[in-house]
């Protein structure tokens, strides 16, 4: 049976990400803003490259074991590590804003907005911290459950609420504040 085509794709550009992840069992979550897309690496190299060309606008490498791919709200730029600790980024030049101190590593990425920031640790917590300084605001202690699968799922962040999945089957919304 013929296809009748409808729309057509053309590659606008094309980039390498970050560097290679071969070494880990799975590559991390990049994130976009409307001037730039954000890739890592699990050795802590970061590059934005610009949205509409594909050129490098800047990189780093940080040398951190990146564990939980990026998250990008209110111009930063947001990921956790293996070490559990979650670091937050300018993302117009990647200079370091601040970093904080979870329970355990975090295997997803962090979310953002002008406020919090909201991360989950593999050991079924979660925290939040001040999007300006990185002070922990609350905590959740979902508890472990006794057998579980390796891996998060991202937060969401929506207007003054947080959701969360937890490894022991429930979903909890959060009020933010």
């Amino acid at each position: 049976e013929k296809i009748d085509q409808h729309v057509k794709l053309a590659s606008v550009w094309s980039a390498k990400a970050a560097t290679s992840n071969k070494d880990y069992w799975a590559s991390l979550q990049m994130a976009v803003s409307d001037k730039a897309l954000f890739t890592a690496d699990h050795s802590g190299a970061v590059v934005a490259l610009d949205i509409q060309s594909g050129q490098k606008q800047w990189s780093v490498d940080l040398d951190l074991p990146i564990s939980g791919g990026l998250g990008y709200g209110a111009d930063m730029l947001v990921f956790g590590t293996i070490e559990g600790q979650v670091y937050a980024l300018n993302a117009a030049n990647g200079t370091q804003l601040w970093t904080s101190t979870v329970s355990s590593e975090v295997l997803s990425s962090p979310s953002v907005n002008s406020q919090i920031v909201v991360a989950q640790s593999i050991d079924n917590r979660l925290y939040a911290f001040d999007a300006k300084n990185g002070e922990e605001l609350w905590q959740h202690d979902a508890g472990a459950p006794i057998l579980s699968v390796r891996g998060n799922s991202s937060s969401m962040i929506l207007n003054n609420m947080v959701i969360a999945a937890f490894d022991n089957g429930k979903l909890i919304a959060f009020n933010a504040g």
